[in-house]
């Protein structure tokens, strides 16, 4: 504690006192220090806090610092309770000077041992602000990108690499991607499927081709909302990727698997289809003397986890119309090739790849269904119902099998500065990253009944407060938070 002729409530006050302690605890030690905090970017979540940590490793005998910072709206800490003690304690004294404060917050608890005050001064505070200003890399990452430290959610300091500050920008959910071992893809996706832990016997999950009004919930039952849906599972595909980017940062997903042939499976979505000019570029006309001239550029949408890069790209494939398992053995079935990454950005993972294709055929019939699929959420343009319902559909290939869809419900949309996500109880399974998420509002009676709130990918399953959710990445949405969240907590007792 400290009074503000001595010093301010800055970042540099927090970190000081941070650092005090961790100095305090390597006295005793102590190798390891986990540290949990609410998201304030004026106190603690920023460079300079950040900063200390790594300033700390690096000068006292600890191996590893990490700082978490707690998902807004679950910030309760046992910090609060104190907060709670000391304002009962002193709410009717007559306290005039900071030596009358020590002695009454000292006092507070009387069931337990009392609080350890450190008195602080002036000279206790460490300029890290200045320090840091001279660290010219904490602005831009090893990635090239800019840091974000808004949207950091773990800083650590390890001894193993001295010089780094790690950043993890997810709260230790899980990826659902479909991982392979032993080079036999479609066994073990079968053997993975059986002995499923997440969602034993899929019992949620619809084979697209068998999708109809029966699997809605009974007030949204209507042949737009079911069109909608058949119309975005006809541009999922599968998203096989075989190998991993030596350029996945330390502590992001995959990092360990850096210039391996890792083999890994997931979703993705087409989200354009447009003639290209010239030779085919495609890796199959690559070492042609005579390439098509009339080919077509597709963009996948998937989750920058999934594909992290142009060297991922390259050998990165995509099976459109992978509808049931027949699909493979009949050629229904279409294989295309990914070139490289147009848009890469692992803060909101997302990713947009481009492939390549001479297949007439297959590039007609996407178009067509994309058209379909712009017609109809034009028709539906994007408005709030005041008493209207919302669910959440997904379709992906989970576990790399043929394409499903679950319906499921709304948990919450989050913000946070310019990112938006949205957390659902929608079904999902390893393979699942990447799928796109649709957010419905639906009205009966309406001449137009619904309209989508917007579209994601999926990212990531999480656990919130003992209950397991899955997250989307960027959600885009051209409506407020408050409103979104309205109408998610008047559905949280509608159960399908």
């Amino acid at each position: 504690m400290w009074p503000e002729s001595e010093g301010r409530r800055g970042p540099n006050e927090v970190a000081s006192c941070l650092f005090d302690y961790m100095k305090e605890r390597s006295l005793h030690c102590v190798k390891e220090i986990h540290m949990f905090s609410n998201n304030c970017g004026g106190q603690d979540r920023n460079r300079y806090v950040a900063f200390a940590l790594w300033f700390a490793r690096n000068h006292l005998s600890l191996s590893k610092i990490t700082h978490t910072f707690l998902e807004k709206g679950h910030t309760e800490t046992e910090n609060g309770s104190i907060h709670a003690t000391i304002e009962r304690a002193t709410k009717c004294l007559k306290l005039y000077t900071p030596y009358q404060w020590y002695t009454a917050v000292r006092a507070a608890r009387v069931s337990k041992q009392p609080y350890k005050i450190k008195e602080m001064t002036a000279k206790d505070f460490v300029d890290f602000k200045s320090m840091s200003n001279n660290v010219k890399s904490l602005a831009i990452g090893d990635d090239g990108q800019k840091i974000m430290w808004s949207r950091t959610r773990k800083p650590s300091a390890m001894k193993e690499d001295p010089h780094t500050i790690f950043l993890a920008t997810a709260y230790g959910g899980c990826h659902e991607c479909e991982v392979f071992t032993c080079g036999h893809e479609a066994e073990e996706s079968e053997h993975n499927w059986k002995i499923c832990t997440k969602n034993r016997g899929h019992h949620k999950f619809i084979p697209a081709p068998e999708f109809h009004l029966g699997h809605l919930p009974e007030w949204a039952r209507h042949s737009s909302v079911l069109e909608y849906v058949q119309l975005v599972a006809s541009l999922t595909v599968r998203v096989k990727v075989t190998f991993t980017s030596c350029e996945r940062p330390e502590g992001y997903t995959f990092h360990n698997y850096r210039g391996s042939p890792c083999t890994r499976e997931a979703s993705g979505f087409i989200q354009d289809v447009y003639p290209g000019r010239g030779p085919c570029p495609c890796r199959e006309c690559k070492d042609s003397p005579t390439p098509p001239q009339e080919w077509f550029w597709v963009n996948i949408e998937t989750a920058c986890h999934v594909v992290y890069d142009t060297s991922e790209a390259q050998f990165t494939e995509v099976n459109v119309f992978y509808d049931d398992e027949n699909s493979q053995t009949s050629g229904r079935m279409k294989t295309i090739l990914a070139l490289d990454t147009i848009i890469k950005d692992h803060d909101k993972d997302f990713c947009a790849l481009r492939c390549a294709t001479h297949d007439k055929q297959l590039s007609r019939k996407i178009l067509q269904n994309k058209l379909k699929l712009d017609v109809i959420v034009n028709l539906h343009e994007a408005k709030l119902h005041d008493n209207a319902n919302i669910l959440c559909v997904i379709v992906s290939h989970p576990h790399g099998c043929a394409k499903t869809i679950t319906v499921g419900e709304i948990e919450r949309f989050i913000r946070d500065d310019a990112l938006m996500q949205v957390r659902y109880t929608t079904d999902t399974c390893p393979g699942s990253s990447g799928a796109p998420v649709l957010v419905i509002n639906f009205r009966k009676g309406d001449s137009r009944p619904f309209s989508s709130k917007g579209r994601g990918l999926h990212s990531e399953t999480v656990c919130v407060e003992g209950k397991t959710l899955n997250m989307s990445a960027e959600f885009l949405t051209s409506f407020s938070t408050n409103s979104l969240n309205f109408m998610a907590e008047r559905m949280q007792s509608v159960r399908f």
